[in-house]
């Protein structure tokens, strides 16, 4: 396999991708918070524009979106993954299951709360606010930088999206691909250290089989070798980097933490038909 990492998606020459598997990370947090979502049953669009967001809201279509870290004015839900996973508490999960019902039945998060609890109470989000429910509809999704990646993708062969919370499932998925582009959002100001970190997880995860270390581009080995130095504290390095300490300020405490929790989805969402649905 010949892995290739591009460190922010703006330096991407979109034709260079074609023949490829691309997977798009942004992991402080459009592709978490599409990872979480496609994990609780739900099936994302991502688009580049607000007004296209605006355009496709319906009455069984939600629209989330963010610029600059905040929620953008009139949209149902910002880019937080931990709103979307509270707004989607009772739709139905891949594998079939009513996230709502095991949620009733006092279900324990990471955290330890008892979510039967929790869900009782409505759909509270990490800002202490009731959300709108995702149950049995669709959510649209614009952010900074995340969504815009993705359409730059566009001449892949096929489109992933990856993050730490996903990052084993990810190697599950590509792992057989002969040309492996791992895409960095990056910021508006340019690289993302955590998202080179999402990268080197992903790397870390394939099998040794898929490649060979000594042969690695320098992007694909810089990433991996930051993995392997933040893999004990995670959460540490996400709170350190320039995004993590900006969300901090926002009071997105709770996001940072969620997004640097290692494997907790084990889904692989893949663009088709412009949709990234669970399988």
């Amino acid at each position: 396999m010949k892995i290739r990492v591009v460190p922010e998606a703006r330096s991407l020459v979109p034709e260079s991708v074609a023949g490829s598997t691309v997977v798009v990370i942004d992991t402080l947090r459009a592709t978490t918070t599409i990872a979480c979502a496609v994990a609780r049953g739900v099936v994302v669009e991502t688009v580049s524009s607000i007004a296209e967001a605006k355009r496709r809201r319906g009455a069984r279509v939600l629209i989330a979106g963010e610029r600059g870290g905040k929620k953008l004015p009139g949209f149902d839900l910002g880019n937080s993954p931990v709103d979307i996973e509270a707004a989607s508490r009772g739709t139905a999960s891949p594998s079939g299951r009513n996230e709502g019902q095991a949620a009733s039945r006092g279900t324990a998060s990471p955290s330890g709360r008892n979510e039967g609890q929790a869900a009782s109470r409505g759909t509270a989000s990490s800002s202490g606010r009731n959300e709108p429910s995702l149950a049995g509809k669709r959510l649209v999704l614009t952010t900074t930088n995340g969504t815009g990646a993705i359409a730059r993708s566009a001449a892949a062969r096929a489109i992933y999206v990856g993050a730490l919370v996903n990052a084993s499932a990810i190697a599950r998925a590509v792992a057989k691909d002969e040309s492996l582009v791992l895409l960095c959002a990056g910021r508006t100001t340019g690289v993302a250290l955590e998202d080179l970190l999402g990268a080197g997880a992903i790397i870390a995860a394939l099998p040794a089989s898929c490649f060979d270390e000594a042969q690695l581009s320098d992007g694909a080995r810089l990433s991996l070798d930051l993995f392997r130095r933040a893999k004990k504290d995670l959460h540490a390095f996400l709170r350190e980097c320039e995004s993590g300490r900006n969300l901090l300020r926002m009071g997105a405490a709770a996001d940072v933490a969620l997004c640097a929790e290692l494997d907790r989805v084990a889904v692989s969402p893949r663009l088709l038909r412009g949709r990234f649905s669970p399988t």
